[in-house]
């Protein structure tokens, strides 16, 4: 196996238009992710969000959201 490094963008300072859809699928690391877009969406440059959350952190995710405006729909397969 090869090791590496991968560089970090918060996604604040990457994303400069608005965005219709994003789609966050992070193995777990999602309040990582989500900590690095707190401005795009407060500001609400982000329309909609799909988003695949283990089931430990759905409560502080759905909090986020919330808290950020954003009303909550479910789908569980």
């Amino acid at each position: 196996s090869r090791v590496g490094s991968t560089p970090v963008v918060r996604l604040d300072e990457y994303v400069k238009e608005d965005v219709l859809l994003l789609k966050v699928d992070t193995e777990g690391f999602e309040q990582h992710v989500l900590a690095g877009m707190d401005d795009l969406l407060a500001d609400k440059q982000v329309e909609n969000v799909l988003i695949e959350v283990k089931p430990a952190n759905r409560p502080a995710v759905a909090q986020f959201f919330r808290d950020k405006g954003f009303n909550e729909c479910r789908n569980y397969w």
